[in-house]
């Protein structure tokens, strides 16, 4: 079955969903996004990633032209028509079609959801975790949500060219930034530790986690290179991809290589709560 799009209050055929090639996302990658998996047919904390769109979109001086509460509804109306009980959902705002300019002023917001199957790494590597590179190239977004993303592109370019699925991310100062597709986190000496960058909505899930299971949770803070590489444990998280270890960086191995044992029960914790709640 076709995957049916929403598009500014209508659905479309996936095939027949139509942008304009004056589209300023399309000619300055002007625009925000928010993606979250779907499960039971409900999106995973929508509401809560959609107030970091919002605020990314405020910063651009996007008006979003549908109140958060409408977009939730128009996402829910969206995983019905697709038939959805599992996948993934995103919500796009573009700034709409203008002038070959800059000038904003002309443009109408198009709002684009999709509902649809998501494959972030194979099923068979959530057991053995993933292989990583470091990026050679630097994370310098002013905001999260913002459909440019040259960096992460050119990071999972790197990856693949060199046969891993995934690449650590720095900022310009050589601090950790993240993975090309989701938060990087870590284990050292029993405590779950995380740069500030990233997701807050999967950071918060994750601290909830380790206090159930009681993990002492650091404050985000400054995370180097080093850090991560000599951690007992490595994994990556996000609303997509869940939770996967990183069993590899750079061609040396984190601690004994594999899933940790820590990494191991936040993974069966977090998908315990999203079966409890959805």
């Amino acid at each position: 079955m076709s995957a049916k799009v929403w598009l500014d209050g209508q659905f479309v055929e996936k095939n027949d969903a139509r942008v304009s090639v004056y589209d300023h996302a399309l000619l300055f990658g002007d625009g925000v996004w928010v993606g979250t998996r779907i499960y039971g047919g409900r999106p995973f904390k929508l509401a809560e990633h959609l107030q970091g769109m919002l605020a990314s979109a405020n910063a651009l001086r996007l008006p979003l032209p549908m109140s958060p509460e409408e977009l939730v509804r128009a996402a829910d109306e969206t995983i019905h028509a697709n038939g959805r009980t599992e996948g993934y959902l995103r919500v796009t705002v573009t700034r709409g079609a203008g002038t070959l300019g800059l000038d904003p002023r002309k443009c109408e917001p198009v709002v684009a959801i999709l509902a649809d199957d998501v494959i972030p790494y194979p099923r068979e590597l959530y057991d053995v975790g993933l292989d990583a590179i470091t990026a050679t190239v630097r994370r310098s977004y002013p905001l999260p949500h913002l459909l440019s993303r040259g960096t992460d592109v050119l990071a999972k370019a790197e990856a693949l060219a060199a046969g891993c699925l995934e690449a650590l991310v720095l900022d310009p100062h050589d601090q950790v930034s993240g993975f090309t597709d989701a938060n990087a986190f870590f284990i050292q000496a029993g405590e779950l530790r995380t740069p500030a960058s990233g997701d807050p909505v999967t950071r918060a899930v994750l601290a909830e986690l380790a206090a159930e299971a009681g993990i002492l949770f650091r404050e985000p803070q400054s995370v180097r290179r080093d850090e991560l590489a000599s951690a007992d444990e490595v994994f990556a998280a996000s609303s997509a991809a869940e939770i996967i270890a990183i069993r590899q960086l750079d061609g040396a191995p984190i601690a004994a290589g594999g899933e940790g044992p820590i990494t191991r029960q936040l993974r069966t914790r977090y998908r315990d709560a999203v079966r409890r709640l959805y």
